[in-house]
């Protein structure tokens, strides 16, 4: 089985929304433009393949976040001889500059090489990830959410009425958020994402506070004292 059949078996077997997140398709002709800007004139072309089909990939969801981070040459980066294409729970994944060649580019974690080929890299890590998973909770992810009761509908619906924004970083490394509640209802909590480059998390805001109709600044630990001057989403 190919690759590309696999993985598509791979992502169709879980029913749980945004557990695996993928950018789209990536035309050729960007994908070599995006190679070019880091003067690499190719990549390996089972991973040029994957980026083509999926784009940039985001897999295995727990919490907030995703365990494994897969890149399009845009948001990669060259780094310590590597072209370093993932990131995961072990660390950061690349492929070394020289040589680079064809499907057999060698995959690297630090100073350690982990699989012969972007394939072979890629089943292995999926498999040692899935592992941390239980049976049951296996199970659960491929059968797919239970319908909501009407008590979880309500904070669902009300979380769609809430709009947040960042307003920057305070002088004590926090950050400050503007929380407006447009829904009849209050939330205790409410959850958002943070992304800066080669990093994605979360963080819950405590919104009990904010009543319907209401506009409050809140305060918030979110990354801010480990990537200072990097913008959040």
């Amino acid at each position: 089985m190919s690759q590309a059949d696999w993985f598509q078996d791979e992502v169709a077997s879980v029913k749980w929304r945004n557990f695996y997140v993928f950018g789209g398709p990536v035309p050729a002709g960007l994908f070599a433009d995006e190679a070019r800007r880091l003067t690499l004139a190719a990549l390996p072309q089972e991973y040029e393949r994957f980026i083509r089909r999926w784009g940039a990939a985001k897999l295995f969801r727990r919490g907030l976040g995703h365990e494994l981070l897969i890149f399009r040459p845009a948001q990669a980066e060259v780094r310590d001889g590597r072209f370093i294409f993932a990131g995961g729970p072990a660390g950061d994944y690349g492929f070394p500059l020289l040589p680079m060649h064809g499907a057999r580019a060698s995959v690297w974690l630090g100073r350690r090489k982990i699989a012969e080929t972007f394939s072979g890299w890629l089943s292995g890590t999926l498999d040692k990830i899935k592992k941390t998973y239980t049976q049951r909770e296996w199970r659960m992810l491929q059968a797919g959410p239970p319908p909501f009761t009407p008590a979880e509908a309500a904070v669902t619906a009300a979380r769609g009425k809430f709009r947040v924004k960042f307003l920057g970083k305070t002088e004590h490394d926090k950050g400050a958020f503007e929380v407006y509640n447009g829904s009849a209802i209050k939330l205790p909590v409410y959850s958002v994402g943070v992304r800066m480059p080669n990093l994605e998390g979360g963080a819950y805001l405590k919104t009990g506070g904010v009543g319907p109709g209401q506009t409050r600044r809140i305060l918030h630990d979110c990354y801010l004292d480990l990537y200072p001057d990097d913008p959040q989403e």
